[in-house]
């Protein structure tokens, strides 16, 4: 609820109690901001448990296709990195994409794959199986049976995406 005051919270959960008394988890109602109360202090937290709720998270997994898949790079090689980057608007000759797409092989297994388009910041798109032999830590890495991502695997993020930066930029210069 976007107000001043959560005046709703109360009522959303006493409906909810009334029309499904069957069910055992409540609806998650978060505020974004409370009377006399610094906004920060209010929306990070109502943020952090919209982020690690497993509510939402299963929510948002049973209406999508999830991994494994037999073909899964068909369905996320050209996933858009913004909503309405849906399709080319130009013909590209198949030389031309071949040589655009040449160095789009991953390089690290959380990285994935670097994108190549006109944004002035460097984007890397990955997809993470957590069910594969592969990635063992980051399923046992829960809170709550919330699965969280290590902070070191950040760190790892970072490093593998510098060492890549950096090494296409000595490339250049050669």
């Amino acid at each position: 609820e976007i107000s001043p005051h959560p005046v709703l919270a109360t009522s959303i959960r006493e409906c909810y109690e009334l029309t499904n008394q069957q069910q055992s988890s409540p609806p998650l109602i978060l505020p974004t901001l409370k009377r006399k109360e610094n906004e920060q202090i209010t929306l990070f937290p109502s943020l952090a448990q919209l982020t690690t709720s497993s509510q939402v998270w299963q929510q948002y997994f049973h209406t999508r296709q999830i991994l494994p898949l037999k073909n899964h790079e068909e369905y996320f090689d050209n996933f858009p990195l913004y909503k309405f980057h849906l399709s080319s608007c130009w013909y590209e000759s198949k030389d031309s994409a071949i040589q655009r797409l040449a160095n789009r092989i991953s390089t690290h297994p959380l990285l994935g794959i670097r994108q190549l388009n006109d944004q002035t910041r460097a984007t890397w798109k990955s997809l993470i199986n957590i069910n594969l032999p592969q990635h063992p830590f980051l399923k046992d890495h829960k809170i709550q049976d919330a699965i969280l991502f290590l902070a070191v695997a950040y760190f790892e993020l970072a490093t593998a995406a510098c060492v890549q930066l950096l090494s296409s930029k000595e490339d250049d210069q050669q």
